[in-house]
């Protein structure tokens, strides 16, 4: 019997909307409140990574895919990422090249190193990240059980958490290490994401056997709770820096990834709504620039209307995109989802 995983992408549509929420600072009008949307949007970009390696390497009996599969895998990711920064081009341009200073090597050499290991327009460090991660989990896979991998990449997330939430007490010599080094320890995050993914495909019975949805439900909220708790905390000591990762959002996000394994709801629109949370995902960068416009030319600023106007446009991108590829055959229309 084929496995039902509707509920997964349902919660990938959620996360995008969160994420979306996130970066347009739909509550920054209110005070602290801004902290709510950080800790309850923060779970997303770490369930897409988990989704994203848990069918990766589901295509294999062992968990370990083929080199073909692989190569097939980071293209597909690729043309994603290829497509979407063509149409984020006056993005990338604006925030990558002309607010650093167009003219300073600098710019051009932070540019180059950022296409590789971090993102050239907003939310593609994820596509950067997935490819990379694949990658490096595909070649350690080779030598090493994925226990281990799990572990030796979770000390470089620890090095990323630390500079995230507990940035501002890290003073000194070792912040301005963990400045300068801020885009590798990223995609390094990426890849303990990842390697959750492909320990959850490897033992996805034995874990379901054992968290029952029930007790996956509460350690979704406990683990939740507690990162709301590390973020909170290290805000009122003055130690918050960013909420991007903390100890806590993976293990709430790889629970809530189990839960939706165990779910048995079923969607008449599941691959709709899977290509959405995608559309959603990639095209707020250039919905940044109309945010922009909006305020600075308009001179509408706040925050919480010009998130909704910016979200309801996100739709009807989605809304294009889609009729697009159901109305064509184009190659390069199918590149989008």
């Amino acid at each position: 019997m084929k496995k039902n995983f509707d509920a997964v992408d349902l919660a990938k549509l959620v996360a995008s909307i969160l994420i979306f929420a996130m970066h347009f600072s739909a509550l920054s009008d209110f005070g602290n409140a801004y902290l709510f949307v950080e800790i309850i949007c923060r779970w997303g970009v770490p369930f897409f990574f988990i989704a994203s390696a848990f069918f990766l390497f589901s295509k294999s009996e062992n968990g370990n895919i083929s080199k073909q599969r692989l190569i097939d895998y980071v293209k597909r990711i690729f043309y994603l990422y290829l497509a979407w920064a063509i149409i984020n081009v006056l993005n990338i341009v604006y925030l990558r090249i002309y607010t650093p200073g167009y003219t300073q090597l600098s710019t051009y050499l932070c540019f180059i190193r950022d296409i590789f290991i971090s993102s050239t327009f907003s939310g593609s460090w994820f596509l950067v990240g997935c490819m990379f991660a694949a990658w490096l989990i595909y070649v350690l896979s080779k030598k090493l059980k994925t226990s281990v991998i799990l572990a030796l990449t979770f000390v470089l997330y620890a090095i990323t958490a630390i500079s995230s939430v507990y940035g501002n007490a890290v003073t000194g010599q070792i912040s301005a290490v963990l400045d300068f080094l801020k885009f590798p320890w990223n995609i390094f995050t990426a890849c303990f994401y990842f390697a959750l993914g492909k320990y959850a495909c490897e033992r996805q019975e034995k874990l379901l056997s054992v968290f029952k949805r029930p007790l996956s439900i509460i350690l979704a909220i406990v683990f939740f709770a507690l990162f709301a708790g590390e973020v909170i905390v290290s805000f009122n000591l003055g130690f918050l820096r960013y909420t991007d990762v903390g100890f806590f959002v993976a293990p709430s996000a790889f629970m809530l990834f189990l839960v939706c394994l165990q779910s048995n709801i079923k969607l008449k629109n599941n691959i709709i709504m899977r290509k959405m949370s995608i559309i959603i995902y990639v095209s707020f960068g250039n919905l940044l620039l109309v945010r922009g416009f909006l305020k600075r030319i308009v001179g509408l600023t706040a925050n919480l209307p010009l998130y909704l106007i910016c979200f309801a446009l996100s739709l009807l991108i989605c809304f294009v995109v889609l009729q697009l590829q159901k109305k064509t055959n184009r190659r390069w229309v199918n590149y989008l989802t």
